[in-house]
């Protein structure tokens, strides 16, 4: 890994805010593409363990295009043969991914995936700063963005002539450059890791009840992770936020209690926010927002890491363009989004419509119509069209 000069070393093509999957993809294919660009991670060293583990099998040929599939294969992560619900009544129903053209799908040990994508932009020419913090308000001058940075103790100066947010659904430069996230529900989720009851299970387990859904699939390493989903005003959530809390709701289950072998969490589950968000217009003046920065989704579609490796794919390609004069490349970036995003808002709410158990119940309720205006009005356009 590189270290920031003590002085402005100069201008860098691209600046990636964010190391995780979205912005190492963005550099990975920025730096194979010719391009200086510098990951700024705040982060010193990797977690334990990043939530957001599944790959559908629907990755094979965008991890093939950008030759990144033979990697993921020969990493430290588990095929994904399955996935197994209870959804819309008790009984289990199996959805198995020998039927798809693609193969299995992936369980993800998360942290090290990121890590070695890192590890492979770095090997391309990108320089990855670790430990360092954007600190004030980025400031445009002299057509480039000029950041002040901490580094341990000092603040240091970097210069790059476009920048990629990639910090997740913080979208901490989007907002500070003024753009508006758009929150279409509350979903949060409560999340730990236990060891596995069964290694030889490879299927991903999600379990429908009152107040949201559960789901637990096993990791690389004897670990399984267990997670819940719920909106943040429920009892549930209340609940949820100790050990012995989350432990109960967990052991009230049927089908994901017996998948971790009655284990439950000695300390108290993390925390995070799960909703359908976006970035209203995901770029502004030599900027973008890639991964969950532009997109959030649900995590019941599936549809997050793809969709992070996805944009960042293109946004790597808008921001390549945008260097060498293209006036239309960063609105062609955002109808794309738009697009992804509308197809997405027409199968949102008819996963929810699946569970009829309990329509009385607020999270249920929320999710029997479109749960948002801007859902509707996503409706109504395509009614138009």
């Amino acid at each position: 890994m590189t270290h920031i000069p003590a002085r402005d070393g100069g201008v860098v093509d691209v600046a990636v805010l964010g190391g995780g999957t979205a912005g190492a993809v963005a550099a990975l294919l920025l730096a194979r593409a010719g391009c200086s660009a510098a990951v700024l991670e705040r982060r010193a060293a990797p977690p334990d363990f990043t939530i957001g583990e599944g790959l559908p099998p629907t990755v094979h040929p965008l991890l093939d295009r950008l030759r990144l599939l033979n990697e993921v294969r020969a990493g430290p992560h588990l095929p994904a043969y399955a996935n197994r619900s209870a959804w819309g009544g008790e009984a289990l129903r199996d959805h198995d991914f020998i039927r798809t053209p693609y193969g299995h799908g992936f369980h993800l040990d998360r942290a090290a995936f990121d890590e070695a994508l890192l590890a492979r932009a770095a090997r391309a020419g990108a320089a990855v700063h670790r430990g360092v913090r954007v600190t004030g308000r980025p400031r445009r001058e002299g057509g480039a963005w000029r950041f002040s940075l901490a580094d341990g103790g000092s603040v240091r100066e970097m210069a790059a002539r476009f920048v990629i947010d990639a910090t997740g659904r913080a979208a901490a430069f989007a907002r500070a450059a003024g753009a508006r996230r758009e929150r279409y529900d509350r979903l949060v989720a409560f999340w730990c890791v236990l060891p596995a009851a069964d290694a030889g299970d490879q299927a991903t387990l999600t379990e429908s009840f009152a107040q949201g859904w559960w789901y637990t699939a096993g990791l690389p390493g004897g670990r399984r992770v267990v997670a819940l989903m719920t909106d943040a005003d429920t009892s549930a959530a209340r609940a949820a936020r100790t050990a012995a809390g989350f432990g109960a709701l967990l052991a009230a289950t049927r089908h994901v209690h017996a998948a971790c072998g009655g284990a439950a969490p000695a300390e108290a589950p993390a925390a995070s926010g799960a909703g359908t968000a976006r970035i209203a217009l995901p770029y502004g003046d030599a900027w973008l927002a890639a991964g969950d920065a532009a997109l959030s989704f649900d995590p019941l579609s599936s549809q997050g890491i793809l969709t992070a490796i996805y944009s960042a794919e293109k946004a790597a390609a808008a921001a390549y363009h945008v260097l060498r004069g293209s006036h239309d490349a960063l609105p062609r970036y955002a109808a794309l989004l738009d697009s992804i995003f509308a197809g997405y808002l027409h199968d949102y709410p008819a996963a929810y419509a699946a569970e009829r158990r309990w329509p009385d119940e607020p999270f249920w309720r929320r999710r029997a119509s479109p749960p948002h205006p801007l859902v509707r009005r996503a409706a109504a356009a395509r009614a138009g069209a």
